[in-house]
């Protein structure tokens, strides 16, 4: 096969392949869980404690499916019944992601690591109550701006889905120093039909071209 027409290849899989390629954004637990389909949920209530409300935090957490690092050291695994506005929010649990600079007012970036590609992520936040902060999350390339919590006593939920998949996102905030998440709610989607079509599609070209070199030569 030419460089050419090797190359004309790739790029048809590729087209193929990122057509209807899409993203959503959800706030709502229940909407996103229909969209997302399969499920599992770290509540992390099986995980051993890490630091407390005022010390403590290392730059990193892993878990079963994910890691957690945070700038400057933040990450933190705790129980503390609400704390500065952060509180568990799974039922009847106690456990959760605590991310705590333990100084106040100079905000904290963390990034998850997937160890496989993903393709839904959701979590609760909670105690992200500073006046005036910011609460920014990125991912795939872009960067989503979370609405902070009303009160001490309020929790949202932001969800994401997307067909192409990702390893990793990042949130940051500009003032808030201590902030937790629960829940955290993720897929590990297997391709679909669809997918598979593409890619037998693709490998069908590369093998027709193969013969019609075969052929000529």
């Amino acid at each position: 096969m030419s460089r050419s027409n090797f190359k004309y290849v790739l790029a048809l899989a590729a087209s193929v392949g990122s057509a209807g390629a899409s993203a959503g954004v959800y706030t709502d637990r229940a909407s996103f869980s229909a969209a997302a389909g399969n499920l599992t949920i770290e509540a992390f209530e099986s995980s051993p404690l890490v630091g407390n409300t005022t010390a403590g935090g290392v730059s990193s957490i892993a878990f079963t499916d994910f890691g957690v690092s945070a700038t400057p050291m933040a990450t933190k695994l705790v129980d503390a019944d609400h704390f500065a506005g952060s509180f568990n929010t799974t039922p009847g649990g106690k456990k959760y992601l605590y991310l705590d600079t333990d100084v106040g007012f100079q905000g904290l970036t963390a990034t998850f690591s997937f160890n496989a590609l993903t393709h839904a992520i959701g979590f609760d936040y909670t105690g992200v109550n500073e006046r005036g902060t910011t609460f920014n999350l990125t991912i795939d390339g872009t960067t989503y701006a979370l609405t902070p919590n009303v009160d001490a006593n309020s929790f949202a939920f932001w969800g994401y889905t997307s067909d192409a998949g990702f390893t990793s996102f990042t949130l940051s905030t500009s003032l808030d120093s201590g902030y937790s998440l629960d829940q955290v709610t993720y897929t590990v989607a297997i391709p679909e039909p669809q997918s598979y079509a593409m890619m037998l599609l693709g490998l069908g070209c590369i093998a027709l071209l193969a013969r019609r070199r075969a052929r000529s030569s």
